[in-house]
């Protein structure tokens, strides 16, 4: 996997299910599956 250094990629523990969060520019924070 490559880390996008335009994008910061977080952690997150949703539902017991864990999800890679993208925060893009505006500050908006996306599931990536």
């Amino acid at each position: 996997m490559e880390q996008k250094k335009t994008r910061r990629t977080k952690k997150v523990k949703i539902n017991e299910s864990t999800y890679m969060v993208s925060q893009d520019k505006s500050g908006e924070y996306r599931d990536e599956l």
